[in-house]
């Protein structure tokens, strides 16, 4: 059973995500959850609070951990397990965002762009996440070349943006469309014509 602070995040998640930051007002977040103005400020000091943690627990905390438990010792498996995360991530996204229609995909990047306005420090935490996205694909493409998994003579970190340039255009485009699974199909397809044209094994997968 959800506790009122988690109802409050909850309803006022859907009203952030139909209306945007802007048009969602104090009086409406009251109105639609059915607290009263002093049980709101009980659990949030401010609207703008409540904004922030609504990202930080629908949107932030499953990208924080994205790379944490990936293999680092062959890019194949690396591969698999990132697409297996991302299946994982999707679903929540799904749970939280209603991923399926192609207008809430719209109201994501919408409610992203909200972020970054509201809250310039999240430009700084979104770089962070790219950097750490580089700094990982970099050294399994490393761990590959040494173990001649892949062709040496490749330069990691531009590979690395490649990788990471592909999962950025293909979620952009499949999520502002609402076809979530296409997403999947097509990172993965991306993903293994780049490992088939740098592996060292004669049997392509």
């Amino acid at each position: 059973m959800k506790t009122t602070r988690e109802h409050i995040l909850s309803i006022s998640f859907n009203l952030f995500m139909q209306k945007g930051y802007k048009d969602v007002t104090l009086n409406t977040i009251i109105k639609e959850t059915g607290v009263s103005k002093g049980g709101f400020y009980h659990y949030f000091p401010s609207k703008e609070s409540l904004f922030k943690e609504v990202i930080d627990r629908y949107f932030q905390s499953g990208l924080d951990t994205f790379f944490d438990n990936l293999p680092k010792n062959n890019l194949l498996i690396f591969i698999q397990k990132y697409i297996q995360n991302l299946k994982e991530l999707l679903i929540q996204l799904k749970v939280h965002f209603g991923l399926d229609e192609s207008l809430e995909g719209l109201s994501y990047y919408g409610m992203m762009l909200d972020v970054m306005r509201i809250f310039p420090e999240y430009n700084l935490k979104t770089e962070e996440l790219y950097n750490k996205q580089i700094f990982t694909w970099s050294k399994i493409i490393n761990e590959a070349k040494k173990s001649r998994e892949i062709i040496p003579d490749i330069d990691s970190q531009d590979l690395a943006k490649l990788f990471a340039i592909i999962n950025d255009g293909v979620a952009i485009k499949y999520i502002t469309l609402g076809k979530t699974d296409r997403l999947i199909e097509e990172t993965h397809n991306q993903f293994m014509t780049i490992y088939n044209m740098i592996s060292t094994s004669k049997q392509k997968r």
